[in-house]
């Protein structure tokens, strides 16, 4: 790969070194601000929502929060009951040394997220740089995004991959426990349990079974121990509505798109959006129907796997602007494998590094899966073969 037309200008030792350089003032400049500004505003909602939770109080409610935190808090509290419990440490801390700790303990997962997708990727240093460069840019600097906002996305995504090399790995408990504990804070995750039933294995079926039952059962423990903290949870998750540069999801492009149309027909299809939300989802099922056909998720599990990340990504009714560094890899990997021109590199990586236009991250995603599909759907039609990604033995 090191002689890639994409990455030939990053083979020069100079350019690399001034790279290398840049991207590392560039990383402390970012972390000096967060530690020195007041940021971080999803962990101030969640420390002093574990504080009223620990009094006796409602943490659903964001007047509470404000009143214990002495400023206005924002942002409400959207996760589970029990999660409450998983924030009880920082109550240790006082809210500043928290701040800090918290902010930390991000850069350590960053670390080992990042560790994480080397191994996947297994580049060349040229395309090391590479990864580097999409994990400050890529999609609208979701991964800067998610360190300015102290959300708690960068801990899930640890989980997801080590979930993903389990199941490279073949070890089906393993991956449907990790991918259960990503769930917690966020259940749409859950619907990552799906990957590994393409390959119709019993141990597969009886993995993902048992491990959502038994989150199913942990959520509804949750519900009788405290219906109204659940009720509250509920009310919360279902307010949410944001759109656009935030929340640069599927339901929230169509709702945007069908709010433009005159009011008389908005009023006579009032569950429109719904509708259309649902032929997009049937669309991504047909085209996962179509790709555990093309792929062979038995013999490519990569590929099958990248090609789920970005129809997750694609189908789930709320996926916030950071959330899409879960498709920094995926995207790499898309070019990297399935685009063979210089040119078509060159204009992917613009798509998702240099943000112009809102939706575009979503935008980008839909692309490259197309991309993707593409390339094997040319394959399967006895079209030019080449290879894509790695055979899952070889990295394991």
């Amino acid at each position: 790969m090191a002689t890639d037309g994409l990455v030939g200008i990053l083979t020069s030792r100079p350019v690399r070194l001034v790279l290398y350089v840049a991207l590392l003032v560039y990383g402390f400049t970012v972390f000096r601000g967060i530690a020195v500004k007041d940021k971080q505003w999803d962990l101030r909602t969640y420390y002093y929502a574990a504080l009223v939770h620990s009094l006796g109080g409602d943490p659903y409610d964001t007047e509470s929060l404000s009143q214990a935190a002495g400023q206005k808090i924002e942002f409400p509290y959207v996760y589970p009951p029990v999660t409450l419990y998983l924030f009880r440490p920082l109550l240790l801390l006082d809210y500043r040394t928290c701040y800090a700790v918290f902010l930390v303990l991000k850069l350590a997962a960053l670390a080992l997220l990042v560790r994480l997708w080397v191994k996947f990727l297994k580049p060349d240093r040229s395309y090391g740089l590479l990864l580097l460069l999409f994990c400050f840019f890529a999609f609208r600097k979701a991964l800067i995004r998610d360190l300015n906002a102290g959300n708690i996305s960068c801990f899930e995504q640890v989980l997801v991959w080590a979930a993903a090399f389990c199941f490279l790995r073949g070890r089906p408990l393993s991956f449907s426990l990790l991918i259960a504990g990503s769930a917690l804070f966020k259940f749409t995750s859950i619907a990552l349990l799906a990957i590994p039933l393409a390959e119709r294995g019993r141990k597969w079926l009886v993995s993902t079974i048992s491990v959502a039952s038994g989150f199913l059962l942990v959520n509804a423990a949750s519900y009788v121990a405290g219906p109204r903290l659940y009720r509250g949870f509920i009310s919360n998750a279902l307010a949410l509505d944001e759109r656009g540069k935030v929340n640069p999801s599927s339901l929230a492009l169509i709702r945007d798109g069908l709010s433009r149309i005159a009011d008389p027909v908005s009023a006579s299809l009032p569950n429109l959006d719904h509708a259309v939300y649902a032929l997009l989802l049937a669309g991504l099922a047909l085209a996962a129907y179509a790709a555990v056909r093309w792929i062979e998720p038995a013999r490519r599990r990569s590929d099958f796997m990248i090609f789920c990340f970005f129809v997750y990504a694609l189908a789930a009714p709320r996926f916030k602007d950071y959330s899409y560094m879960l498709l920094i890899v995926p995207s790499l990997y898309v070019i990297r494998h399935a685009i063979k021109s210089l040119i078509g590199k060159a204009l992917a990586s613009l798509l998702v590094c240099f943000y112009l236009f809102t939706y575009q991250p979503l935008v980008a995603a839909a692309v490259l899966l197309v991309v993707f599909l593409r390339h094997f759907m040319t394959a399967a039609r006895g079209g030019p073969q080449s290879k894509v990604g790695l055979e899952p033995d070889s990295r394991c």
